[in-house]
């Protein structure tokens, strides 16, 4: 039960800070439509994805596990699916100079941010994960 709570809470963690950090992901403006998120995110990672992993496994193999970051951007986009208040849209990413070292700006499409979106959510989870285990 407590693995239970800790997954609702990693997960509800990673959906507000990457909603926070990434223009083109929203959850939602309440605390339901995250709370709702959070179980069908919590449903996605626990059920289906260890399924999808084990019929993936050769090709993930194949790959040196990078296969996983597909099978992650599905995931996000069975949750865009399954909970109509997430949402994710393309957006603009203006730039940014920092003592000489330039990042330039570009536009970021529904897929960069799909994989952007993605990345973060699993970085968040795992950073969560290491932290209290």
């Amino acid at each position: 039960m407590r693995w239970v709570i800790r997954q609702l809470l990693y997960h509800f963690t990673a959906l507000i800070l990457t909603a926070s950090i990434i223009p083109g992901f929203s959850v939602g403006n309440t605390y339901e439509n995250i709370a709702i998120a959070t179980v069908a995110l919590s449903v996605i990672n626990v059920f289906i994805k260890p399924i999808v992993k084990i019929l993936f496994l050769p090709l993930n193999m194949i790959t040196l596990n990078l296969f996983s970051i597909i099978i992650n951007i599905a995931v996000v986009f069975g949750l865009t699916k399954v909970v109509p208040t997430v949402t994710i849209s393309s957006w603009y990413f203006s730039g940014i100079s920092i003592s000489g070292f330039v990042i330039p700006e570009f536009e970021f499409t529904i897929i960069y941010t799909y994989i952007l979106v993605s990345v973060i959510l699993t970085a968040i989870i795992a950073v969560l994960n290491w932290v209290t285990s």
